[in-house]
């Protein structure tokens, strides 16, 4: 007894010292981390920015620089909207407006109950985030705005009529949307995953928040 007991008061200290290292490491590793997405976020911000252009048919997108170029972009829209992004990634870079007036028109007839004997005139507006790739000064860039995009419509007697005007910008954003700590370890999923997975969740509370805004004061006309 008295054996083992002086081995494991010889091995104890060991332990605790090998511990204590791996937690040293640990906090030292999640710390590098967290401090190289901090500068990855604030180079994001102060970067080309979206420039549109509208025709009667398509929302195209381009970058407000001559010395930059739009390689794709990606738009996530709230839930309630839809769940899929939508990706594009071909050139010229646009979208169809009828596609954009048919996702405002189906989330309206859903979640916004006509008054009889009322007509609305006025907006409406989908929050979006677009995160876009671009070469800027000869270097590729991953970038991120939170936009609107902003409708004309005509509602009356749950008819509706509804065209698309504009997108609005709200704010330039980094990558991940919101700082959070995340710990990593030998058994832990990758540093990146949990990242990508938390800004996920980010965007949609934000795009949730600002929808749910949008459709109460709709709602009050």
């Amino acid at each position: 007894m008295k054996k083992i007991l002086k081995f494991i008061m010889a091995v104890l200290p060991i332990i605790i010292s090998v511990i204590a290292l791996i937690i040293s490491y640990l906090s030292y590793y999640t710390s590098k981390q967290s401090f190289e997405y901090g500068i990855s976020k604030d180079m994001i911000i102060h970067t080309p920015a979206i420039k549109e252009k509208i025709d009667s048919l398509e929302l195209s997108f381009n970058l407000n620089n001559d010395n930059s170029e739009l390689q794709g972009i990606c738009i996530t829209l709230p839930n309630s909207i839809q769940e899929k992004p939508i990706f594009v990634n071909t050139k010229p870079i646009n979208l169809s407006k009828h596609y954009l007036e048919q996702l405002a028109k189906n989330y309206l007839y859903e979640f916004v109950e006509a008054k009889d004997s009322v007509v609305i005139v006025g907006t409406f507006a989908i929050p979006i985030i677009i995160d876009y790739s671009a070469i800027a000064y000869g270097f590729p860039q991953t970038l991120r705005e939170n936009r609107l995009l902003v409708f004309n419509l005509h509602f009356c007697d749950n008819i509706l009529d509804l065209s698309f005007s504009n997108t609005y910008l709200i704010s330039r954003c980094g990558y991940p949307l919101k700082n959070h700590t995340f710990y990593t370890g030998v058994f832990s999923s990758p540093l990146e995953e949990k990242i990508k997975k938390q800004d996920q969740i980010d965007i949609q509370e934000l795009l949730k928040g600002q929808l749910d805004e949008i459709t109460h004061n709709f709602k009050q006309k």
